[in-house]
């Protein structure tokens, strides 16, 4: 496995198939998360920014190797081939988002180029992600930021990390809670083989809500 292989992806999202039982109680990986939801003046999804910041344990291990200059900083320059080789896997996987709403699903994809920075011991990568085509909100709409096996840990502190941008008048927006999975949908994730690297739609639709959303309400 090449250094730039044996990314976040690779350890996360590409392992999280063959150590689904222990991830459902334990996160491997923690993320703090921060994310920035835009709108445009007509209520029409702009984009979601994203900021996460890695474990202190799993930051240091990533960073080995990657001071090419040997300054002592691992720069975003030298961690830059690190990045995009993150969010190429990543894009695999929706980038970890969830969004949709009334049984609809929104297709992202990358706006610009990723960056990494490393500081007090810890990494945090930056992304934004745009939908394929405009979309524009309705009642309910449901964001999730989250790596559905929980291998990976993603949590926001608190409802400031979860920020939204031109919300349209009549709309709020709230940092909910996740809820309890089902046994039924905890037995339907174990039971995926290893050379499942993606969740099924079916799948997926049933986890929605089982981790943190930011959720945006409208009333008509």
């Amino acid at each position: 496995m090449s250094r730039y292989a044996a990314t976040v992806w690779a350890v996360g999202a590409l392992l999280a198939p063959f150590a689904a039982g222990s991830a459902i109680a334990h996160p491997h990986i923690f993320v703090d998360a921060r994310a920035t939801i835009s709108f445009d003046p007509a209520g029409i999804l702009a984009s979601i920014r994203n900021e996460w910041t890695f474990d202190e344990a799993f930051s240091v291990w990533q960073v080995q190797g990657l001071d090419a200059n040997a300054d002592g900083v691992t720069s975003p320059e030298e961690m830059q081939a690190l990045a995009d080789e993150n969010l190429a896997a990543l894009a695999d996987f929706g980038f970890y988002t969830s969004v949709g709403e009334a049984g609809q699903t929104v297709p992202l994809r990358l706006a610009g180029a990723p960056r990494f920075s490393f500081a007090d011991s810890r990494s945090t990568l930056s992304f934004t992600v745009v939908p394929v085509v405009p979309y524009r909100i309705g009642q309910r709409l449901e964001i999730g930021i989250a790596d559905p096996a929980y291998y990976v840990g993603i949590t926001f502190a608190d409802a400031s990390k979860a920020m939204v941008e031109n919300l349209p008048a009549s709309c709020r927006s709230d940092l909910v809670a996740g809820r309890p999975m089902s046994d039924a949908v905890s037995a339907e994730l174990l039971s995926l083989g290893p050379d499942i690297f993606q969740l099924p739609p079916e799948l997926a639709a049933k986890l929605r809500g089982s981790q943190q959303e930011i959720v945006i309400t409208c009333p008509k």
